[in-house]
């Protein structure tokens, strides 16, 4: 096609895009007028060569032509310069627009000012309500097909017509085209377009997904829904109410509960003051970082039912040294609310302790507090040389789930509810690779089309299922003669937090000399934002919990015996896994701790997450009953 001269005007430079089956698009330059100024054109092949279907597609992309050519009179569209057809196949050419991409000023992590999106909505509505005002529905708003234009900075909105929609279509008898899928992004598109119904209230969700990309430095794809569908996507990003409600309005899940219209959005929009202290969101300075002397304050638990911001978090403050141990009631003592509850007392070392420094960062990262302490552990035999130490946890009773106030929750998979906790034994660290193949027999990162190699004998053995860790637990527990299985989701979270009532057992936040995650991309609270190691670590190189266990944060997600429930709603309050033999439909099994490539909201030691228990992507660490000890 390089080379052709279609319409013996437009010579084809190169393919721009390339969709296959019926269409493509390239650049072309238009030899016709002066300087052979580039153009656009798209290149509709219709599927059916059926005359009557062929009669049917010459007059829709007659139409769609005209309309966009009625389009094109807006300055911010790509004008339509010709259409044609040549040899029963269809060509539009359009105005070529230099420029970049939105995209390429959205990279994951980067967020923008809340001024920066107020202008980018004000600009947008604009063309939306133009588009809307011809009777035209784009479907397909998102940053790649949005140009900020070389020569004036103006946003221009592309990828109209025709040759999208007939893409999308197919005859469904004589003269017929009917809607066969929704076009669209997953993602940036709303359900209702999903299923082929677009209304102008999708244009306006789409474009409020772009506002929330901006706002948040994460993609749609990272971001939560709660059990309505509604997303959560507030408290990741520095916005004030009045913006963040528009915002929100704009991407509601029902069409019904959005804005009807763009000049309801750009009316209410007005109504916003601009910030007279807005401030750059996205990586700290270095200079702040440096600067040390932070001084954390008590922050007031709110019992709101609403996630706190950003900002306003950050206005309170965050907890002080002592909120790191907390609400964890050894024995017989009452649960207390406060954040600096009874400490966890370190047992008397004896020939089978083992000592360690717990420490205490606030949400710069900066240390803030180190305690030696001492844990009891035994050691189990595998066989060949291989070793695993147990950690013994002391029974309790803590606070399940996370706070009002937390950052980066989820509301309604973390409902706080108290829950008693029998004293048990657990994994100092993940299952190692030597140590499952001493069990096994192989290592699963040998498999065939395994996405990982990050071999090494005492890195966390990674790709095993759910269903694989249930037969390791069965043939050590065969070999050993003990009862040994994947913890529940209440005993690891209770190992977890070992006492600590903050968002991770080392406080306010986390950073890369503390646990392995991904840490490039967006910062948790106010900690560097560095390169991330992409891989899994040797455990134990980074400090542990207060109960002595390592790797509870990052590193490798890791199986809990539980099914997995959206809610707490009737779960146990006594340790025990939440199995509800009732709905064995239920094929997700809990996942704890995050992992490597996970961003540090989702591995705070009250997140929750699953997957199908025959997938193999995850690691896990054992618990052994005390009276197996």
């Amino acid at each position: 096609m390089k080379g052709q001269l279609l319409k013996q005007r437009y010579r084809i430079i190169n393919e721009l895009v390339g969709t296959g089956g019926m269409g493509q698009t390239y650049v072309a330059e238009d030899t016709q007028q002066p300087d052979n100024p580039t153009c656009v054109v798209k290149h509709l092949k219709p599927a059916n060569e059926d005359p009557n279907f062929l009669i049917t597609v010459k007059r829709l992309f007659k139409s769609e032509a005209e309309i966009l050519e009625q389009l094109g009179k807006h300055d911010q569209i790509p004008q339509l310069r010709d259409y044609f057809e040549e040899d029963q196949e269809f060509y539009l050419v359009q105005e070529f627009i230099d420029g970049q991409p939105l995209s390429a000023e959205l990279p994951l992590g980067k967020r923008w000012l809340e001024s920066e999106v107020v202008s980018l909505l004000k600009n947008m509505l604009e063309i939306l309500e133009f588009i809307h005002s011809q009777g035209v529905i784009h479907r397909d708003i998102k940053p790649d097909n949005i140009i900020r234009r070389e020569k004036d900075g103006k946003l221009v909105l592309i990828d109209f017509g025709v040759v999208k929609q007939m893409r999308m279509q197919q005859a469904t008898g004589v003269g017929q085209i009917s809607m066969t899928v929704g076009i669209g992004t997953p993602g940036y598109m709303p359900i209702e377009q999903s299923k082929g119904k677009p209304r102008p209230s999708s244009d306006i969700y789409s474009l409020g997904m772009v506002a929330i990309q901006a706002l948040t430095g994460l993609l749609p794809s990272q971001l939560r829904e709660d059990e309505d569908g509604e997303l959560i996507w507030r408290d990741q990003a520095e916005v004030k109410e009045e913006l963040a409600s528009v915002v929100t309005k704009m991407t509601r899940y029902h069409f019904k509960d959005r804005y009807q219209s763009a000049s309801e959005v750009i009316s209410d929009l007005k109504k916003l003051k601009e910030s007279a202290n807005a401030k750059e969101s996205g990586y700290l300075p270095t200079r702040v970082i440096e600067e040390g002397g932070y001084k954390p304050t008590q922050v007031v638990e709110t019992e709101s039912d609403k996630p706190i911001s950003r900002n306003k978090f950050l206005k309170w403050g965050v907890l002080g040294g002592g909120g790191a141990i907390g609400a964890v009631v050894l024995n017989k003592l009452l649960l207390t609310s406060s954040s600096t509850s009874t400490p966890i007392p370190t047992p008397n070392p004896t020939s089978n302790t083992f000592s360690f420094d717990v420490i205490t960062v606030d949400s710069y990262g900066n240390q803030i507090n180190q305690e030696n302490k001492s844990a009891k552990y035994q050691t189990l035999d595998l066989g060949n040389g291989v070793e695993l130490e147990l950690v013994s946890i002391p029974g309790g009773e803590f606070l399940m789930g996370s706070p009002n106030s937390e950052l980066g929750r989820y509301k309604h998979q973390e409902q706080q509810h108290r829950v008693t906790v029998p004293g048990f034994w657990l994994g100092k660290y993940p299952v190692t690779q030597a140590q499952w193949g001493a069990i096994m027999g192989n290592n699963p990162y040998t498999y065939p089309n395994n996405p990982y190699s990050f071999l090494g004998e005492k890195r966390p053995v990674q790709s095993v299922s759910w269903n694989d860790c249930v037969e390791f637990c069965q043939k050590l527990s065969q070999k050993l003669g003990k009862d040994i299985s994947l913890p529940s989701e209440a005993q690891w979270e209770y190992a977890c937090k070992a006492g600590t009532t903050t968002p991770f057992h080392f406080g306010e936040t986390i950073t890369t000399d503390l646990a392995n995650y991904n840490s490039e991309y967006f910062r948790f609270a106010n900690e560097p934002v560095v390169q991330s190691r992409r891989e899994t670590t040797e455990v134990g190189i980074f400090p542990p919990n207060a109960f002595g266990l390592y790797d509870m944060h990052g590193n490798i997600q890791e199986w809990c015996l539980d099914q997995y429930h959206e809610s707490y709603d009737g779960a146990p309050t006594d340790g025990s896994a939440w199995i509800d033999d009732a709905n064995n439909h239920l094929l997700r099994r809990v996942l704890r701790g995050g992992s490597w490539n996970n961003l540090p909201r989702d591995c705070r030691s009250a997140r929750r997450d699953s997957d199908l228990h025959g997938i193999s992507f995850f690691g896990f660490r054992l618990v052994l009953r005390v009276g197996d000890s």
